[in-house]
Order: structure tokens, then C-alpha cells, then sequence
């Protein structure tokens, strides 16, 4: 665009202003200088339409390049993000496998264990029978030392009758 505005404005020939001389020049050119100063006009002005143009260009340049800058931190910030997310549930997800595993050897060892206690309690059932059994011989018909004593004694009291009556009738 500003190809076609610099040259629209522009004369290609030389402008030959009406009532001049042969060199071109009117009454006003001629006449003597009176500022000091040479005028330069409204140069701010003159830029017109070329001026908005460019201001329109500059924003448009200025407005991808932030656009894109911030696509690519966008993006970059996404990756990230999703990098750190997949990482994260892949931890929680071989957590879970461990956890799991755990859970069926706990299971698997509890029943073990109730197995365990089921056949303790079958020998301690038929322990304790063979011990009732056992008691009723030795502990409930064991008689008191001082019983046993005496039982003695009378059984040696006994015995020696039973010699003095055997001595007698052999003599």
C-alpha cells in the first residue's frame, strides 16, 4: 500500500504554474524574502493517509509478533503442564498396581493364617482331650504323699506277717 500512496501523490512532470516566466517562476517566487527563516509547512500533516497506514502496519506487525510469543509460551506452558500431569498419574497409577499386589498378598497371607488357626484350634481340641484323658489317670487318682505313706507302712506291716506266718510253718 504504501507503494501505491508514495507514488499517487506524486507529479511526474514538471508543474508550470499559470502567469510565470520562462523559467517558471510567478510574482511570488520573485518576490524579496521576508522571514528569515525558511517555511517548511505542515510536514506532520502532509504524512495523511500514509501515516495512518503505517501506524496501522506497525500495530498489526506489533500485534502477531505478541500474539505469537504468547502462542508459543502458551503452548510451552501447556506442554509442561501436561508433561508434569501424565508423570503424575503414571506414579498414582503404579501406586495403585503396588497397592493392589499388597492388598492380594495381605488377602492371600490372612487366609493363610485363618487356615493356620483352624488347624491349631483342631490340636488344641484334641490336646486338651488327651490331656483330660491323661489328667483323670495321673492327677485325679494320684493319691497325697502322706496317703502313699501310710499305704506303705501298712503294706510292710503286711509283708512282715505274711513272713513270721511263713517262717512259722516251714519251722
Amino acid at each position: 500500500m504504501k507503494q501505491f500512496y508514495d507514488n499517487a501523490f506524486v507529479q511526474t512532470g514538471k508543474y508550470v504554474p499559470p502567469n510565470s516566466d520562462r523559467e517558471g517562476n510567478t510574482l511570488a517566487d520573485l518576490a524579496p524574502k521576508m522571514a528569515s527563516e525558511d517555511y517548511h509547512g505542515s510536514q506532520n500533516e502532509s504524512k495523511g493517509i500514509i501515516g495512518i497506514l503505517e501506524v496501522l502496519l506497525s500495530d498489526f506487525d506489533r500485534t502477531t509478533k505478541k500474539t505469537t510469543q504468547d502462542d508459543k509460551d502458551s503452548q510451552e506452558a501447556f506442554e509442561t503442564f501436561e508433561k508434569d500431569t501424565n508423570e503424575d498419574v503414571d506414579k498414582k497409577e503404579k501406586r495403585i498396581e503396588n497397592a493392589e499386589g499388597e492388598k492380594a498378598e495381605a488377602e492371600a497371607s490372612i487366609l493363610e493364617q485363618e487356615q493356620e488357626l483352624g488347624d491349631a484350634k483342631v490340636l488344641l481340641e484334641s490336646g486338651l482331650q488327651k490331656l483330660e484323658s491323661l489328667e483323670a489317670m495321673c492327677v485325679k487318682g494320684e493319691e497325697t504323699f502322706e496317703e502313699r505313706k501310710q499305704k506303705r507302712l501298712e503294706e510292710i506291716e503286711a509283708l512282715k506277717q505274711a513272713l513270721t506266718i511263713l517262717e512259722e510253718w516251714q519251722a
